[in-house]
């Protein structure tokens, strides 16, 4: 559950939720809970998915420009691939 309590003071919501979304991936190895999550955001406004998916670009930009370790260097180098493979094509409009 996402919780923005006194805790977060001086936390931007973008950055609580960044932290939460990470906890819950930490926590998460239930396929099911993952399906749930994932049909949760396929269910959702459909431009509201699109900003999403925004989000999720920029997010692989810049893992594909960052640095690693053992632990996501799987990760960089799939976005790396990405990147590569999409180009400067990266516009999604708001629709």
């Amino acid at each position: 559950m996402l919780n923005y309590g006194c805790g977060d003071v001086g936390k931007s919501k973008g950055a609580k939720l960044g932290e939460d979304l990470i906890d819950w991936v930490n926590g998460s190895d239930s396929k099911e809970e993952q399906g749930e999550f994932i049909l949760a955001i396929l269910n959702g406004h459909r431009t509201l998915q699109q900003n999403l998916m925004k989000v999720n670009l920029k997010l692989i930009e810049a893992w594909s420009k960052s640095t690693y370790d053992g632990r996501n260097e799987a990760t960089v180098r799939m976005c790396k691939k990405i990147m590569t493979a999409i180009g400067e094509d990266k516009y999604l409009p708001l629709i």
